[in-house]
């Protein structure tokens, strides 16, 4: 009997696969909890972190644009107001408030053009908007087109009829006109809104003249309180047109002799006049794009600064000049740029001049702000210069571009300035090419140049810019372009080596320079080793320089017996052999002391094999090389055999 201790061991023995199993489950089902609750922590982790952000990244809508502007434009940063506007535009260029906002902004900064032009796009956006309309008005009016804000104004009403101020704008425009009946309907209209901002007793006044001249032809009393001296500015004649109270503030001959403007800063209809502070005296008030935010978000986008702005100092260039009055220089434009830059007062006397250089329009090019390009630049180098080049041509659609041109690099080649070379090169022309193409500056050494070449004229034969075939040729293919030059007869006449279809005139031509005449970058025969063997392969060519033949050049058959280059006929093939032959064309042949007997050749004896003139080629002769002495084609009796074979 085993002890009790076995027994137990035993039992636990038993029990051990069972327990591991279970553990093994539990495990398994822990690692499952773990897993779920991991993930459900990257999910919460994912919501509460990475998405929200996300959110954030993502583009806001116009309509969040717009909310921004308007923020920024109630606290009076006009350039994040600006920046605003006009991202809502570019994510909707249909968005009519913005633009109508815009037109607000420079409104009140007194920049009418940008107003005008921004208030006209937001009624051809949304018709709806009769306030740009009016608005738009009220410039023509400071710019005294009459006609203009009259015809703004009815655009106005016609979309709003309940629009109180453009009535009473439309009134006083027919009451200087003395259309009084026009002028009675425009007021009755204006005062009849509940909602009138406008002076009430003003309207009232101006209703009662114009019937009262209806009916009398007359006018009675002083209708026009307030009324501006005649040598008031057009700003106070409009300001009354509003503010016909004036006079109970102001004296305006002796009180505010310098106009309204002297201490009220302009403002739109729609927000409440306000006076200058000291800070509204400066240039950024107006000018809100130079500002320092600008300034810093510029800096920010990588934008290079002109100093003067980075110190704040605008009347280093500009006069300090009024509100509603054109910037203007301390000097002309030439003279104040050499102030700071006298280097490029030097270059005035070179030959050739940019035109914007030679009449001092330094902005044409260059930015006196701010730019993101090199050198405050207007815009990337090449897309600058396209505004006034190739204007109108389809130069940058052509398949071969020179790399600069390409890359836009066009002061690579380009003085922007001046300069002593045609094209306002950098260099003389030949010199500039060498300086990237330094390969061809060893053609110079060459006894034969093309004339071009020689008289340093790349750009008579390359197109600097772009072109339609390999090697900037201004032609459709290389043959068309060298026929301008050489005659097409001569090309395709007996006296010039075929030329068929394929062949390319530098297969034997070099286009600068050659060791031997016509530019050849060989000479003969070595040239026409490159492409001709005779049928022989390469042995063909040792058989051919072996030969006495070999010690000639191929011209002296081809061309050089007066024939033509290649042979039309088998009579001018004998010809040509007889030209140094000619003892050769009889029965017999004296060779020193020897008479030889010669196989007929000419007239009257034909090839019976191939037909025709039999000539010393037809069968016996090879010129162009053999195995064999006399350029034989076969060896001893077996040349006869090749045709007597009975």
């Amino acid at each position: 009997m085993p002890p009790e201790s076995e027994k137990k061991n035993g039992s636990q023995q038993e029990k051990c696969p069972l327990l591991k199993k279970l553990l093994l489950q539990a495990q398994k089902r822990r690692t499952v909890v773990l897993a779920v609750v991991a993930g459900a922590g990257l999910v919460a982790a994912f919501l509460l972190l990475v998405w929200p952000w996300g959110l954030i990244a993502r583009e806001k809508t116009a309509e969040q644009w717009l909310k921004e502007g308007l923020e920024a434009f109630k606290q009076q940063k006009y350039f994040l107001a600006d920046r605003a506007f006009r991202e809502a535009l570019r994510l909707d260029p249909r968005h009519g408030d913005a633009a109508y906002y815009l037109g607000q902004l420079y409104d009140s900064c007194w920049r009418r053009r940008e107003a005008l032009k921004w208030y006209t796009q937001a009624f051809e956006t949304e018709p709806a908007l009769a306030a740009a309309a009016f608005n738009a008005g009220l410039l023509y009016g400071l710019d005294g087109s009459a006609d203009m804000e009259l015809a703004s104004q009815k655009q106005a009403v016609a979309t709003n009829p309940a629009f109180a101020a453009a009535w009473f704008r439309l009134g006083e425009i027919y009451f200087e006109r003395r259309q009084w009946a026009e002028a009675a309907e425009a007021y009755q209209h204006a005062i009849e809104n509940p909602r009138v901002q406008l002076d009430r007793n003003l309207i009232t006044e101006r209703l009662a003249a114009a019937t009262q001249h209806l009916a009398t032809g007359e006018l009675k009393g002083e209708h026009i309180t307030g009324t501006p001296p005649t040598e008031a500015p057009p700003s106070d004649r409009l300001c009354t047109r509003c503010h016909a109270d004036l006079g109970r503030t102001h004296k305006l001959k002796n009180d505010n002799p310098n106009g309204c403007l002297r201490c009220h800063a302009p403002h739109n209809p729609v927000m409440p006049p306000r006076l200058k502070t000291p800070a509204m005296n400066q240039c950024q008030v107006c000018h809100f794009e130079y500002s320092e935010e600008a300034i810093k978000f510029a800096r920010g986008e990588g934008a290079l600064i002109h100093m003067p702005l980075v110190n704040g100092h605008c009347t280093d260039c500009h006069r300090e000049h009024k509100l509603g009055e054109k910037a203007v220089l301390r000097t002309s434009q030439r003279f104040l740029c050499f102030s700071c830059h006298p280097d490029t007062k030097g270059e005035l006397n070179r030959h050739l001049q940019h035109p914007p250089y030679k009449n001092g329009y330094c902005t044409d090019c260059h930015n006196p702000h701010l730019s993101r390009q090199p050198a405050l630049l207007q815009g990337p180098e090449n897309k600058l210069c396209y505004l006034c080049h190739f204007v109108g041509t389809n130069i940058k659609e052509l398949p071969v571009q020179h790399s600069p041109f390409k890359n836009g690099y066009c002061t690579s080649c380009h003085e922007p300035h001046s300069s002593n070379y045609q094209g306002l090169l950098r260099l003389e022309q030949l010199r500039l090419c060498y300086s990237c193409h330094f390969d061809r500056e060893a053609d110079l050494a060459k006894p034969y140049k093309h004339k071009p070449y020689a008289e340093g004229k790349c750009c008579d034969c390359h197109d600097p810019h772009a072109a339609l075939t390999k090697g900037l040729l201004p032609a459709r293919s290389q043959t068309e372009f060298c026929l301008k030059c050489h005659s097409r007869e001569y090309v395709f006449g007996p006296n010039h080596h075929p030329v068929p279809e394929g062949l390319l005139c530098t297969a034997c031509h070099h286009p600068h320079a050659g060791y031997a005449r016509a530019l050849l970058p060989k000479k003969s025969p070595d040239l026409c080793f490159d492409c001709h063997d005779f049928g022989w392969g390469k042995m063909g060519l040792l058989y051919f320089k072996r030969s006495k033949h070999g010690k000639l050049a191929c011209t002296d058959c081809h061309g050089g017996t007066g024939l033509g280059f290649r042979f039309r006929t088998r009579e001018e093939a004998l010809r040509a052999c007889l030209h140094c032959h000619p003892r050769y064309i009889g029965k017999t042949a004296q060779r020193g002391k020897k008479t030889c007997y010669l196989h007929p050749v000419g007239p009257p004896w034909e090839d019976w094999h191939k037909g025709g003139l039999l000539t010393c080629s037809s069968t016996c002769h090879n010129p162009h090389g053999t195995p064999y002495r006399c350029l034989l084609t076969a060896r001893g009796d077996g040349l006869c055999l090749k045709c007597h074979k009975k």
